[in-house]
């Protein structure tokens, strides 16, 4: 072994600079795209709708079903205790309700996988109440509906008293 060789031969090639400056690049190019495929499979929009135009029939149905709970001067009146997740709804109208299951959907206004639809179960005449699971905290849209009306109101979760109109 000559003077030249022991010159040029410096270790192993992953305690070179060089080793790192020439596979750093893609080394990085590889984590980003494997990153970038993990947020495109957990994080996927939703499909493009096929029939707008019956989405548009759909919204114009909605909005005559809040007319229908204007014209009757519906009002739900909410207290949620916190503590125990209780919300509890008491219905008021100018007309009688009409009698019928009543659905309730807190929807989280980013993402659709946290939306919750707890179960109403009736507490007297015109009075509802749901238990609230404890991932539902800060803004939800609010929408109390049946057939023939719907109710709809951006919340804060936790609040206590709440008084929602048409």
């Amino acid at each position: 072994m000559n003077t030249m060789d022991k010159h040029l031969d410096k270790g192993p090639a992953y305690r070179q600079f060089w080793f790192w400056f020439v596979m750093g690049l893609p080394l990085i190019a590889v984590v980003a795209s494997l990153a970038s495929v993990y947020i495109a499979v957990h994080h996927m929009d939703r499909p493009v709708v096929k029939n707008a135009y019956d989405d548009g029939l759909d919204i114009n149905q909605d909005l005559s079903r809040e007319s229908k709970a204007q014209t009757m001067g519906l009002q739900a009146h909410l207290n949620f205790d916190a503590h125990s997740r209780i919300l509890a709804i008491e219905l008021s109208a100018q007309q009688a309700l009409p009698a019928g299951p009543i659905t309730l959907l807190l929807s989280h206004p980013i993402n659709d996988r946290l939306d919750v639809t707890p179960q109403l179960k009736p507490d007297g005449p015109n009075r509802y109440q749901a238990q609230i699971p404890d991932s539902v905290d800060g803004r939800r849209y609010f929408e109390l509906s049946t057939p023939q009306w719907r109710l709809v109101h951006v919340i804060e979760f936790p609040f206590h008293q709440l008084t929602i109109n048409p």
